[in-house]
């Protein structure tokens, strides 16, 4: 499985809706989630941030993210947010093999100004 991270921004028709019934979303997201093989890791409001108000940490297989980005979509669609976005997250041992593939293939690499005859 792999680790992605959730970011938002609630729309005013969410504010609304909570104002008016405050309520535990984590009893309808939670199962929402797992109807597309999502697993939920945590989720933490972020009130006072100016570009999000909440995180989500998520587990989905990497195989399978567009269904990831198909559940994005389709609570986008839903007019909960105004925006809200997915992205894969790496643990250190992950990026490190990322550098390694990018180290192991930095010897075919040619700049442009090597290119261009200026190196």
């Amino acid at each position: 499985m792999a680790k992605y991270v959730l970011m938002g921004r609630y729309s005013s028709q969410f504010s609304e809706g909570m104002i008016h019934t405050p309520q535990d979303r984590m009893k309808v997201v939670e199962p929402m989630l797992q109807g597309f093989g999502i697993e939920l890791k945590e989720f933490l409001f972020i009130p006072s941030n100016p570009e999000n108000d909440f995180v989500a940490i998520v587990e989905a297989d990497p195989n399978n993210e567009m269904k990831l980005h198909g559940g994005v979509q389709m609570v986008y669609a839903s007019g909960t947010f105004e925006k809200i976005n997915a992205f894969r997250a790496f643990n250190s041992g992950e990026m490190r093999d990322i550098f390694q593939i990018g180290h192991d293939g930095i010897s075919s690499f040619v700049s442009a100004r090597q290119g261009a005859g200026l190196e």
